[in-house]
């Protein structure tokens, strides 16, 4: 539960960031499902590559569309 407030909490500074005036346009971010891994799933390989990180997270998360 600490860990799901934190991250929400976090989230919502990160919204109230992108919606400052000064960036030129308002940009929403929104949680919409919040998962807590336990263990390192399978497939999903993050590293110090924000790139490759990115392409499994999104590779890994397609598998979860609908199973939840």
């Amino acid at each position: 539960e600490n860990v799901t407030t934190y991250i929400l909490t976090v989230m919502n500074m990160v919204s109230s960031l992108f919606k400052d005036g000064t960036i030129g346009t308002d940009i929403n971010i929104v949680v919409v499902s919040l998962l807590l891994l336990e263990q390192d799933p399978l497939g999903l390989k993050i590293n110090h590559h924000a790139d490759q990180s990115l392409n499994s997270f999104c590779q890994w998360q397609s598998g979860l569309v609908g199973k939840g």
